[in-house]
């Protein structure tokens, strides 16, 4: 790596992050201040109960799938020499600013959209996993081993308890802090080694 080109990467990218989690907010302004008002502490239990639920079911599906596929997912090899870079811009990056903005875009917006709940989780959570292969398409390993298509499966399978802690709660916050949550805990583990 060259530190100067990735420092620059990064920068670049927490502003546009920044800047999208802006203008989503501003665009589900008064829903999201709704959701904030209405936010319950009981809600935190419902998404640290899915997160469980979330865990155990990557730990599962990760271990099948790299027995079939011979490696990790692309975009968690990305994200591991990031993290091993970085690992304090990676907890404010990945940790907190990934986790929101994406919980606006897949569920926030998604849900706007598609007001049946079992639709709006198979499809914000198939969308969801579809945009964590893209790491793949852009660095050849997908071409290289079309196989690393099945990481689509443990990807969307998060999506889908993100949108049920979502659904549940009636509360971006609730999917929002469960997304937060599981990110920074496998950042963590991911620094211990």
């Amino acid at each position: 790596y060259n530190n100067s080109s990735e420092e620059l990467k990064i920068i670049s990218s927490i502003i546009i992050v920044i800047f999208q989690i802006l203008l989503y907010f501003f665009s589900y302004k008064d829903s999201i201040i709704k959701d904030i008002k209405n936010f319950k502490a009981k809600y935190i239990l419902t998404a640290l109960k899915e997160w469980i639920f979330l865990f155990i079911t990557l730990i599962v599906l990760n271990a099948f799938i790299i027995s079939i596929v011979g490696s990790q997912a692309a975009n968690e090899t990305a994200q591991r020499s990031i993290i091993a870079l970085y690992p304090i811009i990676s907890i404010f990056t990945t940790g907190i600013l990934g986790p929101i903005s994406e919980e606006l875009v897949f569920r926030k917006s998604i849900r706007e959209v598609i007001k049946n709940p079992k639709t709006f989780i198979i499809v914000s959570s198939i969308i969801f996993g579809s945009v964590h292969l893209l790491s793949g398409f852009i660095d050849g390993s997908i071409m290289a081993n079309p196989l690393q298509l099945l990481f689509i499966i443990p990807y969307s399978s998060m999506g889908i308890y993100f949108a049920r802690a979502y659904i549940k709660t009636d509360n971006i916050l609730t999917s929002t802090i469960m997304h937060i949550m599981h990110n920074i805990i496998t950042i963590l583990i991911i620094i211990g080694g």
